[in-house]
């Protein structure tokens, strides 16, 4: 049984600012990088 389409968008809404980290940590320069591990973490 798979979840309802409003709560699984909003699951999914959710990793966005992870994601994002993600991808500023293996894009981004030092500075940057040490900002997205910070605000990934919190």
């Amino acid at each position: 049984m798979s979840p309802p389409p409003l709560p699984r968008w909003l699951g999914l809404a959710g990793l966005l600012p992870q994601l994002a980290a993600v991808a500023l940590v293996f894009g981004g320069d030092e500075a940057v990088r040490f900002s997205a591990i910070a605000l990934g973490y919190a």
